[in-house]
Order: C-alpha cells, then sequence, then structure tokens
C-alpha cells in the first residue's frame, strides 16, 4: 500500500515536471550574454523548428537501429565506441581551452595544494572550509591529485574529468539496460554521442562531474540490488553513495532516492530486512564523511566541520530575490556571517527570520509567489548549456580560433543551438516513454524519475544554478533512450 502511494507521487510528479521542461524548452531558451556575466536572460524559440527536430530524430533512430540489428552491432559495441569518442572529445576539450578554475573552484585548488604541502590555514576559524565545511571533501579529493601530479596541476584533475565523463556515459547504459533492456540501453548510448554539455564539463575543476559519476554508481548498484537483495550491492551502492555526498553536498538527492527505493522497491520481504538495508545504507554513507574529517582533524590538530554556514542560510538565500535572478546567489550567506562575526547559531536564527519573512511574502502575495518561483524555475532548467561555458571560460594562456569561437564567436551560436534542440529531444521522449509507460512503472523504473523530483523540489527552495541541473537532466536520458523507440517496451 506504501509502495504504491509512493509511486503513483513519483509517477505524476516526474511527469508533471519534465513535461514543463519540455515545454518551456519547446517556446523559450534560458542564456547568458557571452561575456559571461551570470546574469540568466530569456528569448524565444523557433518551436515548429525544435518539433521537426524531435520528429527527425525519431525517424533516424528508426534508420540507424535497422542498421545495427542488421550488421548485428551490439549496444556494448556502441557503448566502447562512445567511452573512446568521449575520451577524445573531453580530453581534447581540455586541451584546447586553456580554462583555468575560478570562484570556489580556484580557493579549493589553492588550499589542497597548501594542504598537500602541510599547511592548514584553510581550516582556521575564518577561514574558507571552516565556514564551508562542505567543501573538505573535495579538497581532500584535490590534494590527493596534486600530491600525485604536483601541488596546483589542477590540468590533472580537469584531464581525469574525462576519466569520470566516460564513467557517467557507462553508468547511464548500464542503468538503461537494467531498467529496459539491451536495445534500449544500446539507444541511450547513441543519444549520449550528443550530450555536449556533459563533455564540455570537463573543464570544470569542482565536484559537479566526479559526484556525479559516483552517484550514478550508486543507481546502478541499488537497482541491481532492489533485483537481487544481495548484500554487496547495497554496500557498493551505500560506500558510492557517501563518497558522492563527500564530492558535492547535493548528491543528497540521488542517496534520498535510493534509500526510499530500498526500503519500498523491489521484491516482498519483511520490514526487518528493509528497515536493516536503510540503516546499512545510511552507515555506509556517512562513514567516508566521517574519516575525511577526522583526518584533517588529526593533520591541522583543529576541529574540523562543526563552525560552519548552516545550511539554512542557503534556503533563505533561495527565497530571496537578487541581482542576477530570483533565488540566485546574492552574498546573504556571506553577509549574514559576517554580520554575526562567524558564529553559526546566531546565523541560523537570521536565515529562519529571512525564511519566515519570504513565506509570508508569498502567501500575502500569491501573485509575486508565482511568479518568484516561475521564473527561478525557468532560470535554471531552462538552459541547454547547464553553464557549461560559463564555468571554463576563463584562460590562463590564448586560445586558438576552435576554442575562441566556441566561447565567443560562430560556434558559440551553433553549439547552443544545436544544445537547445538536444534539450527538447530528451525532454520530449523521457515524456513520451513516462506517458507510454503509465501502468508499468514501479519504483524500481521510477527511481530516476524520483531523483529528478526530488531535484527539482530542492533547488525550489535552496540556492539556483544552471549547472545544478545538469546531473537531473543526464539521468533522464535512460527514459529517452526507452521513449525514442516505444516498440522495445512492448
Amino acid at each position: 500500500m506504501v509502495e504504491k502511494i509512493i509511486r503513483n507521487i513519483t509517477y505524476w510528479s516526474a511527469l508533471l515536471f519534465i513535461l514543463i521542461m519540455a515545454a518551456c524548452s519547446l517556446f523559450s531558451t534560458t542564456y547568458f550574454r557571452t561575456d559571461y556575466a551570470e546574469v540568466p536572460l530569456y528569448r524565444a524559440d523557433l518551436w515548429p523548428l525544435l518539433l521537426i527536430a524531435a520528429a527527425g530524430v525519431w525517424a533516424l533512430f528508426r534508420v540507424i537501429c535497422r542498421l545495427l540489428d542488421r550488421y548485428r552491432i551490439t549496444g556494448r559495441s556502441v557503448m566502447a565506441v562512445l567511452a573512446v569518442y568521449s575520451l577524445l572529445f573531453s580530453t581534447g576539450w581540455v586541451l584546447i581551452s586553456n580554462s583555468v578554475p575560478t570562484a570556489d573552484a580556484n580557493t579549493i585548488s589553492i588550499i589542497a595544494a597548501e594542504f598537500a604541502q602541510g599547511t592548514y590555514t584553510g581550516l582556521m576559524p575564518g577561514a574558507y572550509l571552516y565556514r564551508f565545511p562542505h567543501q573538505i571533501g573535495y579538497t581532500a579529493y584535490v590534494e590527493f591529485i596534486y600530491r600525485l601530479f604536483g601541488a596546483g596541476n589542477y590540468l590533472a584533475v580537469q584531464l581525469i574529468n574525462s576519466l569520470w565523463i566516460c564513467l557517467i556515459l557507462f553508468c547511464l547504459y548500464g542503468i538503461s539496460g537494467k531498467l529496459f533492456g539491451e536495445k534500449s540501453a544500446r539507444n541511450t548510448a547513441l543519444l549520449l554521442f550528443f550530450c555536449f554539455p556533459l563533455y564540455f564539463y570537463a573543464t570544470f575543476a569542482y565536484g559537479n562531474i566526479p559526484s556525479l559519476a559516483l552517484s550514478l554508481a550508486a543507481l546502478w548498484c541499488m537497482i541491481t540490488y532492489v533485483d537481487s537483495r544481495h548484500p554487496s550491492s547495497l554496500t557498493a551502492a551505500g560506500a558510492l553513495a557517501g563518497l558522492a555526498v563527500l564530492l558535492k553536498s547535493n548528491s543528497l538527492i540521488f542517496a534520498v532516492a535510493m534509500l526510499i527505493a530500498a526500503v519500498f522497491a523491489g521484491n516482498r520481504i519483511s520490514w526487518k530486512r528493509r528497515l536493516l538495508a536503510a540503516a546499512a545504507f545510511l552507515v555506509l554513507m556517512q562513514l567516508p564523511g566521517i574519516c575525511v574529517k577526522q583526518m584533517y582533524a588529526l593533520r591541522a590538530d583543529a576541529e574540523v566541520g562543526n563552525h560552519g554556514i548552516p545550511k539554512t542560510a542557503w534556503i533563505a538565500m533561495g527565497l530571496q530575490d537578487g541581482d542576477l535572478a530570483p533565488g540566485w546567489y546574492n552574498d546573504y550567506v556571506m553577509i549574514a556571517y559576517q554580520k554575526y562575526n562567524n558564529d553559526n547559531l546566531l546565523v541560523a536564527e537570521d536565515a529562519r527570520q529571512e525564511i519566515d519573512r519570504s513565506v509570508r511574502s508569498f502567501v500575502s502575495d500569491p501573485v509575486y509567489g508565482m511568479k518568484f518561483f516561475g521564473e527561478k524555475f525557468i532560470s535554471q532548467w531552462n538552459d541547454p548549456s547547464y553553464q557549461c561555458f560559463m564555468v571554463g571560460h576563463e584562460a590562463d594562456a590564448p586560445r586558438g580560433w576552435l576554442a575562441d569561437s566556441m566561447y565567443y564567436r560562430t560556434f558559440h551560436g551553433i553549439v547552443m543551438g544545436f544544445m537547445n534542440g538536444y534539450q527538447f529531444v530528451i525532454l520530449a521522449f523521457a515524456a513520451a516513454f513516462l506517458i507510454a509507460r503509465r501502468k508499468k512503472c514501479d519504483l524500481r523504473v521510477l527511481l530516476p524519475g524520483m531523483i529528478v523530483v526530488g531535484g527539482v523540489l530542492f533547488h525550489l527552495v535552496w540556492e539556483a544554478k544552471c549547472q545544478y541541473a545538469l546531473p537531473y537532466f543526464a539521468v533522464m536520458v535512460p527514459y529517452a533512450g526507452a521513449g525514442v523507440d516505444l516498440r522495445l517496451l512492448e
């Protein structure tokens, strides 16, 4: 009974959100100027062209699949080609873009280099990791790379991102195969050849890419566990989810969906076993974070992770207007932290009051509330690039004509137009899958949809950024791989 209720809520919520995303993608686009000021702008789309593109993709897939069947080319073969293509694309882009870490990524790079040399000022009161202890996991990851390849060698971080991207593709292929079969997995692999935002993200020396890879690997293991109830799959899922959250705290959305699946999805087993599985998953998830914090506490002889800016401050900011767009970064978290002299309890109380003030304003003026959340949603979820150019636009050396054109000139417009069409195609076929499979979607199949629902709801109240939407777009590709040829589901 409980499983059925969760299943129905997940199904209809996922379908609603994906349909809204598809409609937004069909009629408009969120974009940024090529001076890369982080102010989202909006323009109308030529929707008939996008509909024609979707129809063309469907027809092309019919032809390609027939040819692959005729020559007995399997999904594994397509995936092998995709892996090589991905490594060449993302590695090549890293080498020609000359991108450097900026903002938080640059700060973490500097701190990780200091850690590698035995200096721990980044953990001292008022310093970056003192204020933002959720970044300690990714800092440890970068430090490990710097110890292997040299302090400050962010190029190594970017090149390793290419390997993580390859793992992301492999996991999406594997998840699709687990849920829908080999031919749908082959379709997913074919669609992933054109997921350009993912390849361009190789330049982003931050936690987004490795955490997504680990989250998808954990998801694959959890689906395997739901099928088999084998402890080894649960152990792997918990450990991988813990590492993903360690590198990027937003990965907790994936982990929560997997926890729900561990308890409610799949074979009928006793509630005792379900609850034990949930407890084991939670314990395994916590271990990486505990170990890393303890390691730095011993090395630096300092208290780690107990004085940071409270999470409610980001919720307060996510419910405020700002110069960029509703719910985007507006400096509130830093202003409040400095105002109360690094006292996180006072900041938490201030954030609570700000949240209360925002909620009261939405309730007293529903039109304003609808406008606020409507613009916040479209500003974050309707950028087909997912800020893949924004995160790597600064360089430490002159760029060649290709990279320069991709960031600022002719190729930028061409690729943005292609990604806009690709975004709509993925969303449209993902929605088609859910509609066609309405009566056959159990919680196991709805795990990716549950992650999308969690991501949308979380980022309606949390700080908004287009880059935060990329993991949820990626997890919809297996749905699109099944939806592009619905005959495979019959």
